[in-house]
């Protein structure tokens, strides 16, 4: 299935003109600014603000089809990477023209592997042939389906390499009424999983093989595409992309597991590690793409009218609920919405993540006490009848707006950790291999950390979550090196998928 943003909080109005009328000036709806509805241009037919435009305008930037990786990787997914066309503006927004109907694209599971009695069954197979080397005899179907797909993952694996990356957010029906970005769909992010899927078993037969340089340009490639993706405009690219990197982060362990790499080979890679582009920050998704989101879904309420959210409104004619919609005060309800992001924004930019996690605790205590007193208004007055009163205008406003806020206000709690989770698995691989160079010269580990300072890494880095030296505990045959998590608990090295379930993340030589 698609990834879609949101589903529409408010039925969308077409505008409908006859071709007949000579062009009017458009008015805009309510009053535009800097610091209400942060653009004021372009507007639609109907005099709203074309966030959807502005928003691909400012994403695109000077990105060209030749530097773009969607673009390269849609040569591996052809025009239909969901089976359902997509809108004609997706490819215009592009800047390219629909691929042909046939070519060497990417099989994926649902096609290649039909007839699957257990489907977990499978899946769990999956899952084990991506974390561990395995040969072509042991699997000679999935060994198969790798063979199939040879053409477009070198495509994909080329597309990796592009220095851009732009996807645009269409979500226009192809009837030509408006849309919401709230309703855009994510084809790309969904479709790289799946190749993050075929490079990591790829990696993993390769490793099985001994083509130990054919494995690591597969992991390389994963990761590439999870910093990518990360770069889209919104906060599920961003969580998409820390996902993929932690797809190459576990197959680089089994990597360095069984690689047993030179000093000399081991410090290359993590030298391409280190190459690899820094992580986007969450602060970008929220003062960009999340703002022009949570900004059109307040539009749409005044071209849709209210009701979808909130209840207690009276039933209306259109002809009502457009003299209702233009009562209100929009340029507060705008101002209220801006002002708030301005203050997400503010907590995600915050140096350490001790003071954001100190910020976000403070802004989320504040919005939980406005939505409260929000909840004291009581139900929604007639305030068709009573619109003169500048009062009743202001609660019914604000209660409209700040229902609204609660809903769409990110998640900055869930896109601080998966960012700084991200960061922590980088750090986790550049030392790894670090402690790798180390046993290939010496035959062992060292006994502490700071024996790679200079020689196998530059510096040692901190644990982003909790500003200390990571944990470090060498053993008789390896090693355990770990993060103590967002949790900010010392498990002992015991991560999501052990038993009993810890938070830290490790990197465990031997693995278990």
């Amino acid at each position: 299935m698609p990834l879609l943003r949101l589903a529409p909080l408010a039925l969308l109005a077409a505008a409908v003109s006859s071709a007949g009328d000579p062009p009017k000036k458009v008015e805009p709806k309510f009053k535009l600014g800097k610091d209400t509805t942060v653009i004021s241009a372009p507007l639609t037919a109907d005099g709203y603000l074309d966030y959807e435009t502005a928003l691909n305008d400012r994403l695109r930037g000077k990105i060209t089809p030749a530097t773009n990786a969607v673009v390269g990787l849609l040569k591996a997914l052809g025009p239909k990477p969901e089976r359902a066309e997509l809108h004609p503006d997706f490819w215009k927004a592009l800047g390219i023209p629909v691929p042909p109907e046939e070519g060497d694209y990417l099989v994926p599971h649902s096609k290649f592997f039909t007839g699957v009695e257990d489907v977990q069954a499978f899946h769990d197979r999956e899952t084990q042939l991506r974390a561990n080397p395995w040969k072509a005899t042991d699997e000679p179907k999935f060994a198969e389906w790798l063979a199939v797909n040879e053409k477009p993952l070198a495509v994909a694996m080329e597309a990796s390499k592009r220095k851009d990356y732009f996807h645009p957010y269409i979500s226009r029906p192809k009837d030509g009424s408006p849309g919401t970005l709230l309703g855009a769909l994510l084809p790309i992010p969904q479709k790289v999983r799946e190749f993050a899927s075929a490079f990591s078993v790829r990696a993993m037969l390769r490793c099985g093989e001994k083509k130990f340089d054919d494995a690591w340009a597969d992991i390389l490639t994963i990761h590439r595409l999870g910093r990518l993706v990360a770069r889209g405009g919104s906060g599920i690219e961003l969580l998409v992309g820390v996902a993929l990197g932690a797809v190459a982060h576990n197959s680089e362990k089994a990597f360095l597991e069984v690689a047993k790499r030179d000093a000399k080979t081991a410090l290359k890679c993590q030298a391409d590690l280190l190459a690899l582009p820094k992580w986007p920050t969450y602060a970008d998704k929220l003062a960009l793409g999340e703002r022009f989101t949570a900004l059109d879904a307040l539009q749409s309420i005044r071209r849709g009218g209210a009701g979808e959210i909130v209840g207690g409104l009276p039933k209306m004619t259109p002809e009502e609920q457009e003299k209702a919609m233009a009562m209100l005060d929009w340029e507060r309800m705008f101002r209220l919405n801006t002002e708030w992001y301005d203050r997400f924004v503010a907590v995600a930019r915050t140096p350490t993540r001790a003071e954001r996690r100190t910020a976000g605790a403070e802004v989320g205590r504040e919005l939980e006490k406005l939505v409260a007193r929000n909840r004291e208004v009581g139900e929604f007055p007639n305030w068709v009848q009573q619109a003169n009163e500048a009062k009743v205008r202001t609660a019914v406003s604000d209660k409209i707006a700040i229902v609204f806020l609660a809903l769409m206000a990110p998640n900055i709690d869930k896109l601080m950790d998966a960012a700084d989770r991200a960061e922590q698995l980088s750090r986790n691989g550049v030392l790894a291999f670090a402690l790798a160079a180390h046993v290939a010269d010496h035959g062992k580990y060292p006994a502490k950390l700071a024996d790679l300072a200079p020689k196998y890494v530059a510096k040692l880095p901190d644990d982003v979550f909790g500003a200390k030296p990571l944990v470090y505990k060498p053993t008789e045959k390896g090693y355990l090196l770990y993060s103590v998590g967002a949790n900010g608990l010392d498990d002992g090295g015991q991560s999501f998928n052990d038993d009993p379930k810890g938070d830290d993340l490790a990197v465990r030589m031997p693995r278990k």
